[in-house]
């Protein structure tokens, strides 16, 4: 999955603030491992505030750990998990599981944004997706998502959100760590929504993570 030029960016709706980025190589393997340890508290708060127990099979679409579906995984035992990405992404994560739940998550090597999704699933998992994507690019993703559940299935979208009345501005906080490896756009949570609309979800409910981003939850329509 090809991400945009790399860059740091808070949109508001109008204007976008960007910043370009050129990490050397000392700097990337800082930031990418603190990225990982970060992503690794995310996922904990995901499987403590999200109640995977009406789950059995999950999919991680297009992220960059294994860590979601681990924890998961890890407190509820009939649940199964796949974890799609390209082979890139999946060399990097296979490690990364514990032995522990490693029988009950597999690995397929496919870009959602040019190949079919396989499997299909109860709930769909996109982690740290958006703020890589520009918007074209992210209703393709949300699609190939909504193509792989039935009705009513659930889509949790976790990732940097601007909302308008919201006081704690965590998530451009968290995003600004992305600057030396990629960047990250911050999108508003309306345009999010509206995305979601096009592409056959209907929003639940935006729900804050204790130290994380925030995790959009949609149900399949």
């Amino acid at each position: 999955m090809t991400d945009p030029t790399p860059l740091v960016a808070v949109t508001t709706g109008s204007t976008t603030a960007e910043q370009p980025s050129a990490p050397d190589g000392a700097r990337a393997g800082v930031s990418v491992n603190g990225v990982r340890t970060s992503d690794s508290l995310h996922a904990v708060m995901l499987a403590e505030h999200y109640d995977f127990r009406t789950h059995r099979h999950v999919l991680d679409l297009g992220g960059l750990s294994a860590a979601f579906l681990a924890q998961a995984a890890a407190r509820h035992p009939k649940l199964t998990g796949a974890f799609v990405g390209t082979r890139e992404v999946l060399d990097a994560v296979r490690w990364s599981v514990p032995p522990e739940v490693a029988d009950r998550i597999t690995f397929h090597e496919a870009d959602p944004l040019a190949d079919p999704v396989p499997g299909h699933y109860d709930a769909v998992l996109l982690e740290h997706v958006i703020h890589r994507l520009d918007p074209g690019r992210n209703k393709a993703v949300l699609r190939a998502a909504r193509e792989v559940v039935d009705p009513g299935g659930r889509l949790l979208v976790l990732d940097f959100l601007l909302l308008a009345e919201d006081a704690r501005r965590l998530d451009p906080v968290l995003a600004g760590g992305h600057l030396v490896i990629g960047g990250a756009v911050v999108y508003p949570e309306d345009e999010v929504h509206g995305w979601l609309a096009d592409t056959g979800w209907q929003v639940l409910e935006t729900r804050p993570l204790p130290g994380s981003p925030r995790v959009v939850i949609a149900e399949a329509v």
